[in-house]
């Protein structure tokens, strides 16, 4: 499963995504949503079962 970081409410059930794997995509200049949420919704699905990878979109200057 791959989930724009915007999907990864905090407050979701996670059990059933043990023995899945999770991508979430996190935009660093995103001010709508806390970073800290979208990792910690990555803990928890680790701690289910879940293989986690969280990645950080560098940040890109437009001219």
């Amino acid at each position: 499963m791959v989930a724009p970081a915007s999907l990864c409410l905090t407050d979701e059930p996670i059990a059933h995504l043990a023995g899945r794997m999770i991508m979430a995509l996190r935009d660093e200049a995103d001010r709508v949503l806390f970073a800290t949420g979208i990792w910690n919704q990555l803990g928890r699905a680790r701690a289910a079962g879940a293989r986690v990878r969280g990645i950080c979109m560098p940040a890109v200057t437009m001219p």
